[in-house]
């Protein structure tokens, strides 16, 4: 992990944090703690993990978090699944196209 940890700053400028649970790469922008990226192996375990993505963008001075959902060939059956987790952890849907809907969330 700490390999792709680096690639992501090298090639992406993005940073990461990984535990057992899964694993993400972000960047902020101003007060906007922006998802890249984001994986958790055990869905029983997202909560979690996600509680730990928004203390990290508190720590950083954020005031929202966002991330965009793809849907593609390879992820068509649980896609719905993955927007109304992250509907259920407080995101709001701002943005949706054929192939994409960006979630916001306000932290508190």
């Amino acid at each position: 992990m700490e390999n792709v940890l680096k690639y992501w700053k090298m090639e992406e400028g993005l940073d990461g944090y990984y535990n057992d649970d899964g694993f993400m790469a972000y960047s902020v922008y101003g007060d906007e703690f922006y998802i890249a990226h984001c994986y958790v192996a055990d869905k029983t375990k997202s909560y979690g993990f996600f509680k730990k993505m928004k203390d990290i963008a508190k720590e950083k001075g954020c005031k929202y978090m966002s991330g965009n959902l793809d849907i593609n060939e390879y992820n068509k059956e649980g896609y719905r699944k993955k927007v109304m987790v992250h509907l259920g952890n407080g995101y709001t849907i701002d943005n949706v196209t054929d192939k994409r809907i960006t979630v916001i969330c306000k932290l508190d």
